[in-house]
C-alpha cells in the first residue's frame, strides 16, 4: 500500500480566528482534542443559534446516507445567513471502501455551498493517515497539534488565575510535562489542584502540591491498566493496551508499569490486612496521602491472593519479553486475558 501523503493543514487557531466568515467544507483532526473542542464550539456558536434544529444537521455512522448528506448540503438556511453540517463518529463509514469513496465524492462539492459550513470532526486516533489524507483532498484540513510545554504552562497559569489561584510557570511547566502536554488532562489537574489549594486556605500553588498530587500520564495509565486487569474489565484493559501500542510505548515499560502498580497495591494491602489506617501506610511507605488513599481504596476491593497471582503472571511475561520475541504486545495481551479469565471464572 502506498504511504499516505503528508497533509498540509491550517492551524486550529486560524480556523477559529474569524468564525462567522467560515463556509464550505473543513476537516478537523490532530492530537489535541481539547483545542478542537474549544475552537469548534466557538465556530458553532457563531454559525447557528443554540437549539436551531432547522440550520444544524448532525450526521454520524448510524444515520448517514449519501442522499441525506446531499440534502443537507443543498438545503438553504432557514431564516438565517448560515447553516452547519456537523459530522462525527464516522469510523463505520470509513471502514467500508465503496461507501467511503462515495462520501468523499459528495464532500468534494461542499465548497460549492458557501452558506453551509460543513465540518467533519475527527478525534485523535479515530482515523488512520490514509483516511485523513483522502479526506484532506476534498475538505480544507485543519490540524490541532499538541502544544509545546511552554505554551501549555502559560495557558495553565492563566486558568489557575481564573480559579483564583496563583501558579508560577515552574509549577505549570511541571504539570504540562507530567501530563504529556495533553490539555484535557492538564485541565483536570488544574481543577483538582485549585480545589486542593483553596481547601487548605491558600491562594498560591506550591511545587510540593504538584509533585504530591499530580501523577504523570504513564503512572495514570499503569494504575488504570492494573486495576482493569484486577477487576476483570476486559474492554477497559484491552483499550488501554491498544492506546499504549498506538503511542508506541515500549512493551518493557508498559509491563514494568503494571508490575510496579501491583507491587504498590500489594504493599498497601498488607496494611489493610493488619487493620492499619491509611495515614499510617502513607507515613511508613513515604507516599503522599492522596496516592495512599487512591491505592487504599483500590486495594480494598481485591484479595491479596489475586494480586500475588497476577504478579506471578507478570514475572512469566517479563521472561517471555526478554527472550527476544517480536510479538511483545501480544504477550501483554495474553497476560491480561489470562488474569481476566481467572477473575471471571471462564
Amino acid at each position: 500500500m502506498a504511504k499516505a501523503k503528508k497533509v498540509e493543514a491550517m492551524p486550529i487557531s486560524q480556523f477559529g480566528a474569524h468564525p462567522s466568515d467560515l463556509g464550505g467544507g473543513f476537516l478537523l483532526f490532530g492530537e489535541e482534542d481539547y483545542l478542537k473542542r474549544h475552537y469548534f464550539d466557538a465556530v458553532k456558536k457563531a454559525t447557528v443559534e443554540e437549539g436551531d434544529i432547522f440550520n444544524h444537521y448532525e450526521i454520524n455512522s448510524d444515520n448517514y446516507t449519501p442522499s441525506m448528506l446531499i440534502n443537507c448540503l443543498e438545503a438553504l438556511p432557514v431564516m438565517a445567513d448560515k447553516k452547519l453540517v456537523e459530522m462525527r463518529d464516522m469510523a463505520g463509514v470509513f471502514a467500508q471502501k465503496d461507501t467511503f469513496e462515495q462520501l468523499c465524492d459528495i464532500l468534494s462539492t461542499a465548497d460549492n455551498y458557501p452558506e453551509t459550513l460543513t465540518v467533519l470532526y475527527l478525534l485523535d486516533g479515530e482515523a488512520n493517515e490514509t483516511v485523513i489524507s483522502k479526506l484532506s483532498g476534498v475538505l480544507k484540513p485543519v490540524e490541532a497539534k499538541r502544544e509545546t510545554p511552554a505554551r501549555v504552562a502559560k495557558w495553565a497559569s492563566r486558568h489557575f488565575g481564573e480559579n483564583g489561584v496563583y501558579a508560577d510557570l515552574d509549577c505549570c511547566m511541571k504539570i504540562a510535562e507530567n501530563c504529556n502536554c495533553d490539555m484535557f488532562t492538564v485541565a483536570g489537574e488544574i481543577d483538582k489542584l485549585s480545589a486542593y489549594v483553596k481547601a487548605n486556605g491558600r491562594e498560591r500553588l506550591e511545587m510540593k502540591d504538584v509533585t504530591g498530587l499530580t501523577a504523570d500520564v504513564f503512572e495514570t495509565t499503569s494504575f488504570g491498566l492494573a486495576n482493569a486487569i484486577l477487576s476483570g474489565n476486559a474492554s477497559s484493559a484491552f483499550e488501554i493496551i491498544r492506546d499504549c501500542e498506538v503511542r508506541k510505548e515500549k512493551e518493557e515499560i508498559v509491563l514494568s508499569g503494571i508490575t510496579s502498580t501491583l507491587c504498590d497495591l500489594y504493599a498497601i494491602k498488607l496494611y489493610q490486612v493488619k487493620g492499619m489506617p491509611v495515614s499510617v501506610a502513607a507515613s511508613e511507605l513515604k507516599w503522599h496521602e492522596y496516592k495512599a488513599k487512591l491505592y487504599y481504596g483500590s486495594a480494598s476491593k481485591i484479595e491479596i491472593g489475586r494480586i500475588e497471582d497476577i504478579l506471578g503472571l507478570c514475572r512469566n511475561a517479563d521472561l517471555m519479553i526478554k527472550s527476544g520475541t517480536t510479538e511483545k504486545y501480544l504477550i501483554i495481551e495474553r497476560l491480561a486475558a489470562e488474569a481476566i479469565i481467572k477473575k471471571n471464572g471462564r
